[in-house]
């Protein structure tokens, strides 16, 4: 039993609380399971992450893109080779966070979604992507309550209503695009957030068990 499990929404949405329950809970039935994220905790990827936590983005699009994409292709490696190992990965963030935060919301040049389009094949497609949504509003309150000393450059409420839109329609956005073919090929599901916390991860499990069987 091996599968690959993505959780994406914007910064606030519950994506991480939700991957770590899950990684709980497979771990309490004995199901061999990875809990790991994107950007990676690589050297490269600690990089990035700092780098979107700046202010103003102290470089260009097309050069973030990079970086990103770099430490994707170690990353994915990790992943494949858990999955053969009979693992389950479950990724805090991966594809759709990029099409997102770098091409959608920021309305990058075009040779950003070229570049996007172009490496798409190289990502492994996950077996099931959660799209976590909530409104604006609640994702500005409950970013407030972490009272992170050094929030990320997206989260602002101007951001925070961009990409919660971007999220909610991704499909439509994506097929607009020419972004994620093979993403698409599998089911996105979209887990409105605005609940309890228990009644979310209630929906993120029912459909763990519906649609890969998993036991938990």
């Amino acid at each position: 039993m091996s599968y690959f499990i993505v959780l994406e929404g914007s910064n606030g949405s519950g994506k991480s609380t939700m991957a770590k329950r899950l990684r709980d809970t497979l771990v309490s039935k004995d199901i061999p399971c990875l809990l790991t994220q994107e950007p990676s905790s690589s050297a490269l990827g600690e990089f990035v992450r700092e780098m979107t936590r700046k202010g103003p983005i102290e470089c260009d699009a097309l050069s973030l893109l990079l970086m990103f994409l770099a430490d994707r292709k170690n990353h994915v490696t990790e992943i494949a080779n858990e999955v053969r190992k009979g693992t389950v990965v479950i990724s805090d963030r991966y594809t759709p966070s990029t099409y997102v935060y770098q091409y959608l919301f920021p309305r990058n040049p075009i040779e950003v979604g070229s570049i996007l389009r172009a490496v798409d094949h190289m990502w492994p497609v996950p077996d099931l992507t959660f799209i976590l949504t909530a409104s604006a509003s609640t994702l500005w309150s409950r970013l407030e309550q972490r009272a992170r000393s050094k929030p990320a450059r997206f989260e602002t409420l101007d951001t925070l209503r961009e990409t919660a839109g971007y999220y909610t329609h991704l499909k439509f956005y994506l097929r607009n695009a020419g972004l994620g073919a093979k993403l698409l090929e599998k089911p996105l599901w979209t887990v409105d957030t605005e609940d309890t916390e228990d009644a979310v991860f209630g929906q993120v499990l029912s459909c763990c068990r519906t649609q890969l069987g998993l036991r938990i």
